[in-house]
């Protein structure tokens, strides 16, 4: 991989992004996006435990 490959966003982050984008679309409120964020936040930290990177769910919730 050249170093162009780089500073491309991959098709994952660009799916995510919109995916994040359309529920956030959905929301009424400012809170109601923080609410959603926030929980999005959470499952991550869920997903990460339950495919067994224990160890870096600990270092990202010790920084």
């Amino acid at each position: 991989m050249d170093h162009s490959d780089n500073n491309r966003t991959s098709i994952h982050a660009q799916r995510a992004y919109a995916l994040i984008m359309s529920g956030v679309a959905e929301c009424d409120t400012a809170l109601d996006q923080r609410l959603l964020l926030d929980s999005l936040i959470c499952q991550c930290a869920v997903f990460t435990r339950i495919l067994g990177a224990n160890a870096n769910f600990l270092i990202c919730w010790r920084s």
